[in-house]
């Protein structure tokens, strides 16, 4: 499974055929510089392919540049900590965290305090969580009981990550495009990975 860099002219009929899904770019976002290529008036898209070989995609004339769709995976979190471990009593502090917004990009979130964003690993507006990383994640930022410390923000649960706390780059760029595009002050993605993303890189 690649990432392809695409200029507007058409593919090889055989490597049009391996689509599986297109990037969207954030409108939001303009003269930046994608895969060592300006973008001018003229946009390369960025396609997801996958069951091709990759020397058939380095010899199509209207792909700019391929990397492998790498695989990104949730940090564990094993040692339990609550929201009073640094001494601070949240209870007294009035309106935290008002007027910000917070995309998680995570395995989506079970927890009534957190609003729904977008799944980008289904694509669809479920962002219910099968792995609960996410979980744990937005229960830091809100508890559901009390909606604890960050009472007043806004924050959205973005599926990027699967039942297996894992998931590609390419859904984490769209994730990103996503938050960008709805005016998300804080992006937090509590993940990693073993190879270096120039497509994730650029989209940071």
């Amino acid at each position: 499974r690649y990432i392809v860099s695409v200029l507007d002219n058409e593919l090889d009929d055989s490597v049009k055929t391996k689509i599986v899904d297109e990037i969207e770019k954030s409108e939001k976002l303009s003269g930046k510089q994608v895969a060592f290529a300006k973008i001018g008036i003229s946009r390369p898209r960025l396609l997801v392919i996958e069951n091709v070989d990759e020397d058939t995609l380095k010899n199509d004339a209207s792909i700019i540049y391929v990397e492998p769709d790498y695989k990104v995976k949730s940090l564990d979190a094993e040692t339990p900590w609550n929201l009073q471990a640094i001494g601070l009593d949240y209870s007294e502090m009035e309106n935290l965290g008002g007027g910000v917004k917070i995309a998680i990009l995570d395995t989506g979130a079970n927890n009534n305090k957190i609003i729904p964003g977008y799944d980008f690993v289904n694509e669809d507006y479920d962002t219910s969580d099968d792995n609960s990383h996410g979980t744990y994640i937005s229960q830091i930022l809100k508890s559901p009981d009390s909606g604890l410390p960050l009472t007043d923000a806004e924050i959205y649960a973005v599926k990027v990550l699967d039942g297996l706390g894992e998931g590609y780059a390419s859904d984490v760029i769209e994730g990103i495009n996503w938050a960008i595009d709805n005016n998300i002050d804080i992006i937090l993605m509590s993940f990693g990975g073993e190879h270096d993303s120039l497509f994730l890189k650029e989209t940071i």
